[in-house]
């Protein structure tokens, strides 16, 4: 019995159907393996060989490695005796402002505790870091129609109100994010299945809008680095978020008629001033 071929058209349409499941699978596999990560560093690095900016000067960065480890023969995290150490030599060595990029966020032995509070008030003050946790909200826009609210009446009134689609779910979420009607529903309309609602929500809003139970709703974890004394210590640093924005990235650093270390930040247009006193931008 002859065989029988296929249209043309058919097997067109099934090549490029395999091509695209095969794109697909390549493109999720690379993105869950992470294996770009290493080539996305080296353009960074390259990037920023090809800047025309020369290294800034006076900065030195004090980092806690391997050999530390090794050397110290201590667990993480470190005694905080041991960091005031680290501030007390800085302080003795000329250091004339100290950025330390290590949260302290609770308190540990009273004695370690003092010993590092003492540290910084004999090296007249620090700027110091930590990290605040915030929600990213995304949403599943394809889904979001399938939302529905009923609502009943006031006491002993027999009328029930019905809210369904987009309509309903913009108008929940209005209050908790703290946005208008109309900006929500444009953000929740679409046939995306990934869109971003709002960035940077405390985790008690998110738990609050996650009450609702907006269908294709939900939130990442997106952790904000925070200065007490001001974005200052960003600009020193170089502090990147986590979708990989920079907030502060210094360029050049220099010493004014006071003593003051000036800082430029070519992310935030501004020059950074950091002294005993206080810091803040002065351009």
């Amino acid at each position: 019995m002859p065989s029988r071929r296929a249209p043309r058209g058919t097997t067109q349409r099934l090549a490029v159907l395999l091509a695209g499941v095969l794109a697909v699978g390549v493109g999720t596999a690379t993105y869950l393996t992470d294996a770009l990560s290493r080539a996305e560093q080296g353009t960074v690095n390259a990037r920023f060989a090809l800047r025309d900016a020369p290294p800034p000067k006076g900065i030195v960065v004090v980092a806690i490695d391997d050999v530390t480890f090794s050397d110290l023969g201590l667990p993480w995290p470190f005694p905080r005796s041991r960091h005031a150490a680290a501030i007390d030599r800085l302080h003795a060595a000329g250091a004339r402002e100290i950025v330390y990029d290590i949260q302290f966020t609770e308190p540990t032995a009273r004695r370690e505790d003092l010993a590092l509070y003492r540290a910084i008030e004999r090296a007249g003050g620090a700027v110091l870091a930590t990290t605040v946790d915030r929600r990213n909200i995304f949403v599943n826009q394809r889904v979001v129609g399938c939302y529905k609210v009923v609502r009943c009446g006031q006491k002993g009134a027999r009328r029930t109100e019905e809210l369904t689609g987009v309509a309903a779910a913009a108008r929940d979420l209005a209050r908790p994010l703290g946005m208008s009607v109309p900006a929500l529903t444009d953000r929740l309309t679409g046939h995306r299945a990934f869109a971003y609602v709002r960035k940077d929500v405390q985790p008690d809003i998110w738990r609050e809008v996650a009450r609702l139970g907006v269908p294709g709703l939900d939130s990442e974890q997106a952790s904000r680095r925070v200065y007490p004394g001001g974005q200052v210590g960003a600009a020193v640093i170089g502090f990147v978020s986590k979708d990989g924005k920079a907030w502060g990235r210094p360029v050049g650093v220099a010493i004014d008629g006071q003593g003051a270390l000036l800082v430029a930040d070519d992310v935030g247009n501004v020059i950074w001033r950091v002294a005993k006193t206080g810091s803040g931008p002065v351009s």
